[in-house]
C-alpha cells in the first residue's frame, strides 16, 4: 500500500514537471529566463490539455479560439483600477489637495515674473481645487454615519459604557441608533430607569429601533435583545447580520452564537465557533475565556452576561413582527431579570402609556419598602393625581414628592403661556417634563 501511494505521488510530480517544463526553460541560467509559451500551440501537451489522460472523449479542438488573441497591454487598462483598491482615510485626499494648492501658490512667482495674470491663474486654480476637494474628498453623510456606528459598536464590544454615556451628555440626539446604544449603556450600569430622561429621548424607538435590514442594525438589535433577555430573537438578528456582513461573516456575530449555544447547552457547536475565534488575534482572549465554560458550565452563573439568561419554553408562537415590543418583554420580572423589567417599564413611559404602566407596577412583586427607580416614582405621582393607583404600597422619596409639587405650581401659574425653556432648565431631567412638553415625529 505504501509503494502504491509512492507511485501515485510520483505521477503527480511528473505532471508538475511536464507542466512547468512546457512553460519555462533555462530557469537555472544565471541571467536568462526564457518563456516557451510564445504560441497558441504551446498551451497544451501534444494537443491534449491534461497529461496521462487516456479517454476517447477528449476534444482535440479549442473552444473560443479568438480569446487567446487578446493583447496583454490593453488588458492592463481594464484591470488597472485594482491597484488603487487600498484603505485610505477619507480626509487624506482633502489634506493632499490643500498641500498641493499651497505648493502651487508658493512656486507660482518662481515660474516667471510676477504679474496680475499669474495671480489670477493661481487664484482660479486654488478655487477649483478647493471646490473639487469639497465635492469629492469630504466624507459623505452615509460614510460619517457608518463611522459613528463602528465607533459605538467598538465601545460596546469593549464594554466602555461610560464613554458612550459621556459622548451624549448634554447634547441633542438626532437618531434612534445613538439612543439605543445610550440606553443600552445606562442599562448595563443599572441606571436606565434612574437617568434615562436626563438625555434627549424620542419615544419608544429610543429603546429598540426599527429593523432596516442592514448589518449595522442587526448588530445593534442583537445586542439589545440579548441584554433584555430575549435570547432567541437576539440569535435571529445575529444570524441575519452574519449573512449580510462583508468578508463572508462577522466575528461579533460569532460571539453571539457562542453565547447562545452555551445557554442552550450545545457544547459541540459552541466549540466550533470558539475554535474559529481563537484563530483571530482580537478575539483570542475572549475565546479562551469562554472555552472554560465548555468544561465547567456551572461557572456561567458567575458571568455577568450569561448568569440571568435562559431559553424560555414558549407555549404559543410569538413572531417578533406581529406583536408589540412590550409583549416580547412580558416574561421578565424582579428580581431575576431586572434589566428586562426596567426596559418594559421604560417602554411604557416613553410611549406615554400611563395606564399600561400602572398595570405594570401592580403586577410587579415588590418587597415592602423596596425603593423603585426614580423615573418610575415620577410616573407614579402622575398616576396618583389621576387616582389610577395608590402610592401607599410604594416607597416614594420625599425630595421627589416636593419637586413634583413645585412642578405643578409652576405649571399651574403659567398654564396659558408656558416658558418651555425655563421649565426645561428646572425640570428637564424629569419624566414630568417629557410627558407634558416632549412632542416628536412618529410618536406612538
Amino acid at each position: 500500500l505504501k509503494l502504491q501511494s509512492t507511485d501515485g505521488m510520483c505521477d503527480s510530480l511528473n505532471g508538475i514537471l511536464d507542466g512547468m517544463g512546457e512553460i519555462i526553460h533555462w530557469i537555472d541560467a544565471p541571467c536568462i529566463t526564457c518563456s516557451v509559451v510564445s504560441h497558441m500551440s504551446n498551451t497544451i501537451d501534444n494537443r491534449v490539455a491534461h497529461i496521462h489522460v487516456r479517454r476517447c472523449h477528449i476534444d482535440f479542438g479549442k473552444q473560443y479560439f479568438l480569446s487567446v488573441c487578446i493583447f496583454t497591454f490593453f488588458h492592463l487598462f481594464k484591470k488597472l483600477h485594482v491597484l488603487f483598491y487600498a484603505s485610505v482615510y477619507v480626509w487624506t485626499f482633502f489634506t493632499l489637495s490643500i498641500v498641493g494648492v499651497a505648493l502651487f501658490a508658493r512656486f507660482v512667482p518662481v515660474i516667471g515674473e510676477k504679474s496680475k495674470w499669474m495671480d489670477r491663474v493661481a487664484l482660479v486654480v486654488c478655487l477649483i481645487t478647493a471646490l473639487v476637494s469639497i465635492r469629492f474628498c469630504l466624507p459623505e453623510p452615509w460614510h460619517a454615519q457608518r463611522m459613528m456606528l463602528d465607533e459605538l459598536s467598538f465601545l460596546a464590544r469593549e464594554r466602555q459604557w461610560d464613554a458612550i454615556i459621556d459622548k451624549y451628555r448634554g447634547k441633542q440626539i438626532y437618531n434612534y441608533v445613538s439612543l439605543n446604544y445610550l440606553n443600552m449603556s445606562l442599562a448595563h450600569k443599572g441606571e436606565l430607569a434612574d437617568r434615562m430622561f436626563t438625555f434627549d429621548q424620542k419615544g419608544t424607538k429610543s429603546l429598540c429601533a426599527d429593523w432596516n435590514q442592514t448589518f449595522y442594525m442587526d448588530r445593534l438589535l442583537s445586542d439589545v435583545h440579548f441584554l433584555v433577555g430575549d435570547v432567541s430573537l437576539s440569535e435571529s438578528f445575529a444570524m441575519d447580520g452574519f449573512t449580510q456582513a462583508k468578508r463572508k461573516g462577522s466575528a461579533r456575530m460569532m460571539q453571539r452564537f457562542v453565547q447562545v449555544c452555551l445557554i442552550r447547552g450545545e457544547v459541540a457547536l459552541a466549540k466550533k465557533y470558539l475554535d474559529l475565534l481563537a484563530a483571530m488575534p482580537f478575539y483570542k482572549d475572549w475565546a479562551c475565556r469562554y472555552a472554560i465554560y465548555l468544561v465547567h458550565p456551572e461557572l456561567m452563573d458567575k458571568d455577568p452576561e450569561l448568569s440571568d439568561k435562559y431559553m424560555p419554553v414558549e407555549k404559543r408562537d410569538r413572531l417578533s413582527l406581529s406583536v408589540p415590543v412590550d409583549s416580547l418583554w412580558s416574561g421578565y420580572n424582579l428580581p431575576d431579570h431586572r434589566i428586562g423589567w426596567e426596559y418594559r417599564g421604560c417602554y411604557y413611559l416613553l410611549g406615554k402609556k400611563l395606564d399600561a404602566f400602572g398595570r405594570f407596577l401592580e403586577e410587579t412583586p415588590f418587597m415592602k419598602g423596596e425603593p423603585i427607580p426614580r423615573h418610575f416614582q415620577e410616573a407614579g405621582l402622575l398616576l396618583a393625581d389621576k387616582d389610577s393607583i395608590s402610592l401607599s404600597s410604594y416607597s416614594i422619596q420625599p425630595e421627589i414628592v416636593d419637586r413634583y409639587r413645585e412642578f405643578k405650581q409652576v405649571l399651574g401659574r403659567s398654564a396659558n403661556q408656558v416658558d418651555v425653556s425655563s421649565m426645561y432648565r428646572q425640570f428637564g431631567d424629569t419624566y414630568w417634563y417629557y410627558y407634558y412638553f416632549k412632542i416628536f415625529k412618529g410618536e406612538e
